[in-house]
């Protein structure tokens, strides 16, 4: 035995340390200095709440700077669980039955609100309950609607062939528009012509059809090339204005689709922009080939049909450009 003497008063009476045997009572002053410690911490706010019952109740609900009392992983024994008073880890010790990970656990959400006039602390001299089998009610789960078709690498859905469709009908009509327009003083010298060659056809003996013929395609040819080049600018400009800005053209804008990289969201690069317009720039150019035009107009059919089968959706010239078409996200 131990005794602790202070230097020059002598022999006092105080605490012993007998040693093997624990200090229970040091123990429980200690443990009860850090409840009253705690409680100090503890900011207590009380509000008036309707419950969904119909009856007006008090409630109170507690912010504490340390974890809440309840049944916890042990940290000895991943198999158990382990009571913690709010303060220190108890001896009541409980074998887990059956719990789902991370359903209904106390360390994954906030501690529910404490009745009024009840203690948000464990009794250090009492035992706790049985934790149960399911922790009470799991919340219910979160529905999420995801499309079941093609997407893109970060899950946004891809636009349907029909959709792709009537915003390319649409885009064609305003460039159609936009090119007789512009190109008004030839399409007027076509109109003109066409309609003197019907009138010359219905006076001519049926010999002189063929030569009638020939010369007005002739005509027609030079009268349509301007109009056809000015249209082929036209769409140029236009795709990479838009593509280049928001990503859609107005007729896919209408129908709630965009043009976006493979890898990435967002509006394309100048580049990007251009090498998508690839095959349409050959087709053109070639098109006034006598052999090859064949060629070319194969292209021009071959290319949208080719989402058709293809498992990402993409035309050939989004191959060329390694894009794809997606929904826009509503709202």
């Amino acid at each position: 035995m131990r005794r602790f003497v202070r230097q020059g008063l002598g022999a006092q009476p105080g605490p012993t340390e007998v040693p093997g045997v624990p200090d229970l009572q040091g123990d429980l002053r200690r443990r009860q200095r850090r409840v009253v410690a705690r409680r100090r911490l503890t900011a207590t706010v009380c509000r008036v709440a309707l419950v969904d019952a119909g009856w007006v109740g008090r409630t109170c609900q507690s912010w504490t700077m340390t974890q809440s009392s309840g049944w916890y992983d042990d940290p000895q024994d991943p198999n158990s669980l382990r009571y913690f008073d709010g303060v220190l880890w108890t001896d009541h010790v409980e074998p887990k039955q059956g719990i789902q990970p991370g359903v209904g656990r106390p360390a994954d959400h906030d501690p529910a609100p404490t009745p009024a006039g009840a203690s948000s602390y464990a009794n250090p001299g009492h035992t706790p309950d049985h934790p149960p089998s399911h922790y009470g009610y799991a919340a219910a789960p979160r529905v999420s609607w995801s499309h079941s078709g093609p997407s893109t690498p970060d899950g946004s859905p891809l636009a349907e062939w029909w959709q792709r469709l009537v915003a390319a009908l649409v885009d064609e009509l305003i460039l159609s528009l936009l090119a007789a327009i512009l190109g008004g003083y030839w399409v007027y010298q076509f109109i003109e012509r066409y309609t003197v060659l019907v009138a010359e056809l219905a006076a001519a003996d049926v010999d002189r059809f063929d030569p009638l013929l020939d010369r007005w395609i002739d005509e027609s040819m030079q009268l349509i090339l301007p109009v056809l080049i000015i249209q082929a600018i036209i769409h140029v400009i236009y795709h990479v204005y838009f593509l280049t800005r928001t990503g859609a053209t107005p007729g896919k804008m209408m129908m709630g689709i965009r043009v976006r990289r493979a890898d990435r969201p967002g509006p394309l690069t100048l580049v990007e922009a251009l090498r998508r317009l690839v095959i349409y720039i050959g087709a053109f150019v070639l098109g006034f080939a006598p052999v090859i035009s064949i060629v070319a107009g194969l292209a021009n059919i071959l290319d949208p049909l080719w989402l058709l089968w293809d498992p990402r959706r993409q035309t050939l010239h989004d191959k060329l450009a390694d894009t794809l078409v997606e929904k826009k996200p509503k709202g």
